[in-house]
């Protein structure tokens, strides 16, 4: 696992929240440091390029940045995974 997806575990589980925005893909993340928020897009949308208003981001621009990571792990854990769970949690809600 890459550094910068290891650092955005991190900020996931310390609590570090995402915004999604009213444009479908876009979405704001907080630096870890606190100096600032992102901007991150294209996240989720098939056929999209990724990207992120981050410095990281922008010397690296063809590798995903710790902020695209958190953005990421964030949609997957907002819904389940497989068809099954989804199944198992509507049953639950009858």
């Amino acid at each position: 696992m890459e550094i910068r997806e290891v650092r955005a575990l991190e900020m996931l589980r310390q609590g570090h929240r995402v915004a999604e925005s009213a444009t479908p893909g876009e979405f704001l993340v907080a630096s870890q440091a606190g100096r600032g928020i992102y901007r991150v897009e294209g996240v989720g949308l098939p056929g999209t390029f990724e990207s992120c208003t981050c410095p990281d981001f922008a010397e690296r621009v063809t590798a995903p940045c710790k902020h695209i990571y958190v953005v990421r792990h964030w949609l997957e854990a907002q819904s389940p995974a497989d068809p099954a769970e989804l199944e198992d949690l509507r049953r639950g809600t009858e």
